[in-house]
């Protein structure tokens, strides 16, 4: 009982350093083009940044650092590329927030729009298309007994079409048309693909007991 015991606690332990402190999340999955960017149909979309995990879920706009953008088509031809630099310094809007019902938790859902862009373009394949005017990233904010969680922990809780989203926006002349994400997935970190294997050893220990 005490060899399981103590097994169960490495791997908590293990999970609070896989979404703590500062690192580098990558966020993928399949978009769809709407309004004036609807030629595009379907593309991938590949966006990066450098977080601080640990901050709080309502600080989510100045816990993201560094990021990158990128889409592609289903050839995998990249299409648009975007980076930027971190904090409201560079442009960086404050996030706005909607209430939000998960599941029977009232919270939050932020909307972040990403700023300090240092880069944006279309390739050549994708010219002719209007210009993206901003990139936003939503997610839902964590919270469990009134108390708020990090945002690790809440973009974790927003993938896989829980009330995350990533968006490319083009607002200019007069049209309106967006590239929008809402079902993406999370790679795993280094963290990540510790804690997996932690799990797994208390799998098979627990199955072998």
């Amino acid at each position: 009982m005490l060899r399981h015991t103590l097994i169960a606690s490495a791997t908590l332990a293990v999970a609070a350093a896989a979404n703590a402190g500062l690192a580098t999340w990558t966020m993928t999955g399949t978009g769809t083009g709407t309004g004036s960017l609807a030629g595009l149909g379907n593309v991938n979309i590949l966006f990066t940044m450098n977080i601080d995990s640990s901050a709080s879920a309502l600080t989510g706009v100045t816990a993201i650092s560094g990021w990158t953008f990128r889409m592609t088509n289903s050839s995998g031809a990249e299409l648009f590329n975007a980076t930027g630099l971190p904090g409201s310094a560079y442009g960086q809007n404050a996030a706005t927030y909607v209430r939000w019902t998960a599941g029977s938790t009232s919270t939050r859902r932020y909307t972040v729009v990403l700023g300090g862009t240092t880069s944006s373009s279309w390739s050549a394949a994708a010219s002719g298309n209007p210009s993206i005017t901003s990139l936003e990233l939503g997610y839902v904010a964590n919270r469990s007994a009134g108390v708020y969680g990090s945002f690790g922990d809440s973009l974790v809780g927003s993938a896989g079409g829980n009330g995350g989203f990533l968006m490319a926006v083009a607002s200019g002349g007069g049209s309106f048309g967006a590239v929008s994400l809402t079902n993406f997935v999370i790679v795993p970190t280094p963290g990540a693909v510790a804690l997996a294997a932690v799990a797994g050893v208390v799998s098979f220990r627990r199955r072998r007991a």
